[in-house]
């Protein structure tokens, strides 16, 4: 029998493999590829909200750099023209460092099939939701009990809801 963490891992294994196909597919123009997923595991928030944090995203970055935001459910893969992957890359780690939602969203660049880097744009490496390591050592050591993972997740939402303030209202329609 499989335990929890394990089998989350081959879950999360198993999208991104899909997701990685997809890119591979849509990346034969050699057109950098933009990608938008979540950063948290699944069922720490309520779909609808992860969904309004993808939608929000997306706007976001389709009105930097002039796209029409298409809607493909919970991973956002678009192809982009007229801007170059390492200038959307920067604008992606700006997103996620200033935005207040950014810690829970996950903003990739493709270039010819292959992820743009952090450290090859010369930045640290994003930190866990948890503690300060940087989160892929993390995931890697299955460092954090899923329910402390659970907690920083809503933590970090309510931070963000709070930063806002007047400006955040999520509408039962803006949910759907």
């Amino acid at each position: 029998m499989r335990t929890p963490s394990i089998t989350a891992a081959v879950s999360w294994l198993h999208e991104h493999d899909e997701l990685a196909r997809l890119i591979n597919t849509v990346s034969t123009d050699n057109l950098p590829v933009l990608v938008i997923t979540r950063r948290m595991p699944h069922d720490t928030l309520p779909d609808r909200v992860v969904q309004w944090l993808l939608r929000r995203a997306r706007q976001k970055i389709a009105n930097i750099l002039d796209l029409s935001p298409v809607n493909t459910g919970n991973e956002y893969v678009q192809l982009v023209e007229g801007t170059s992957a390492p200038t959307i890359k920067s604008i992606a780690m700006t997103f996620e460092e200033n935005d207040p939602f950014g810690m829970l969203i996950d903003i990739d660049v493709f270039q010819y099939g292959v992820p743009l880097t952090r450290s090859g744009r010369g930045a640290p490496a994003r930190h866990c939701l948890v503690c300060d390591k940087p989160a892929k050592y993390c995931i890697s050591a299955n460092s954090h009990p899923r329910s402390i993972l659970f907690w920083s997740v809503w933590r970090y939402f309510f931070t963000a809801v709070i930063k806002c303030g007047r400006n955040f209202i999520i509408s039962r329609n803006s949910l759907k």
